[in-house]
């Protein structure tokens, strides 16, 4: 009967048949293309959380299938030592199963045994470097590597992780393959410190130098004119009254240094001896200043209150009862009446 009908259709209803097919075919292929292309630019569709109510006045979240069948990690404690395999602790002797340098930087030590500080002491990577003489592949590339163990930094917990290295490991094994002997590393040491006094003595003279010449003061004061009166005050140019140049204009116009009778305003050959002089010593005053000021560490300015140390009293009045003493450190005099 099929067969019959099949045989019955006409050639435009079998064109009009496959044309509808056709289409059919390009619209699933269409619709697939498209959720494809979704799919790759990465559009996800809103999922709405299904939640269950409860009854307690709350309401509880259910699971995704995915967070579900999720493989969630498992720790399993470790297997119970056997008795034949206990760790000999090497300051007792005794056997243990478990500790906690055994289990940090595999040193065969007790618990019982430890000593946080002394030998078992704790020491920072910077403290590691900085006393022991040691460099990054010191630590970290040197065959065998050091085991440390991370800490959250006390000066600011923002800051990275603080590695804790044993003392014993750093400053006796990892030195002596480095240094060979203890007496190696302390000249290497000596020999750090006195490369860094030279290269801080050599600073220190590049900066007298540049900023505190001698020929500085000399030029200054002879290009200073010299006043029309040897009793003439002069008016200091430099606004700061401490300065080396007001003390050496100060000494240079004293009366005596200038023996000129006739008021010729020409100085002496005594009185140009004697500035020299002056601005040698004033140069050593200078430098010494500055080497306060740049070594501020090793230099400390006391800052605490003047006791005064008085001598013996004074008579100043016997009918008035008025007496003083006089301070033998500054001289401040205190008067005072006795009742």
């Amino acid at each position: 009967m099929d067969g019959a009908l099949i045989l019955e259709l006409s050639p435009a209803m079998r064109a009009k048949i496959e044309r509808n097919r056709q289409r059919a075919l390009m619209l699933r292929q269409a619709r697939l293309a498209s959720r494809s292309l979704a799919a790759i630019e990465g559009s996800t569709s809103a999922k709405v959380a299904k939640t269950i109510d409860s009854g307690a006045g709350f309401f509880i979240e259910e699971e995704d299938e995915e967070d579900m069948q999720r493989v969630k990690p498992v720790v399993h404690q470790p297997a119970p030592v056997i008795e034949t395999d206990y760790l000999v602790c090497d300051e007792c002797g005794k056997p243990f199963m478990d500790s906690y340098l055994s289990n940090s930087f595999d040193l065969s030590v007790c618990d019982k045994c430890r000593d946080n500080d002394g030998k078992h002491q704790l020491v920072s990577r910077s403290d590691a470097k900085k006393n022991f003489l040691l460099k990054d592949c010191d630590l970290d590339l040197r065959e065998p590597p050091l085991r440390c163990i991370l800490r959250k930094n006390p000066h600011n917990p923002r800051w990275g992780d603080m590695k804790l290295y044993l003392r014993t490991q750093v400053g006796v094994h990892r030195c002596k393959e480095v240094f060979g002997s203890e007496e190696a590393m302390e000249e290497a040491k000596e020999t750090r410190q006195e490369n860094k006094e030279v290269q801080a003595q050599k600073r220190f003279n590049k900066k007298v130098k540049g900023q505190y010449p001698l020929w500085q003061y000399i030029n200054l004061t002879l290009q200073t004119p010299y006043p029309s009166s040897p009793y003439e005050p002069k008016q200091p140019t430099n606004p700061n009254p401490s300065s080396p140049l007001i003390l050496l204009t100060q000494i240079t116009y004293e009366p005596h240094f200038y023996p000129d009778p006739y008021n010729l305003q020409t100085p002496t050959l005594d009185s140009l001896c004697v500035c020299v002089c002056v601005c040698v010593c004033l140069s050593v005053c200078v430098c010494i200043e500055l080497r306060r000021a740049v070594r501020s560490s090793v230099w400390t300015k006391d800052t605490q209150a003047h006791q005064h140390q008085y001598g013996p009293e004074e008579v100043l009045d016997a009918e008035e009862d008025l007496y003083q003493k006089t301070c033998s450190t500054c001289g401040h005099t205190l008067s005072y009446e006795k009742m």
